[in-house]
């Protein structure tokens, strides 16, 4: 039986990934609505930003992060958040 992401999670944290520079965006799970969004440097203390940005919108709650770009761009920031205990998975290719 597959599950529904806004039966699990109360947040879903998206990130797009980039070469200088993450995009942030937290969706309210249960409707869809982009709370916030915020972009940080991939240097270590704006990777580290970026999670305490996760860390005071989520607060606690249950949060799926997606990433896209997990095995290339996206693959420091994917470490961080699993050595964080954080559900993160890779963002579906979208077709062109």
């Amino acid at each position: 039986m597959r599950s529904i992401v806004s039966d699990e999670y109360e947040f879903v944290i998206g990130v797009d990934t980039h070469a200088a520079r993450h995009s942030f965006a937290v969706v309210a799970a249960a409707t869809g609505a982009v709370l916030d969004h915020a972009l940080f440097p991939t240097s270590p203390a704006g990777l580290s930003r970026g999670q305490s940005w996760i860390d005071r919108w989520t607060a606690g709650a249950t949060t799926l992060v997606v990433v896209e770009g997990m095995g290339s761009f996206g693959a420091i920031l994917t470490e961080r958040l699993v050595a964080a205990r954080r559900t993160v998975v890779e963002a579906a290719r979208m077709p062109a």
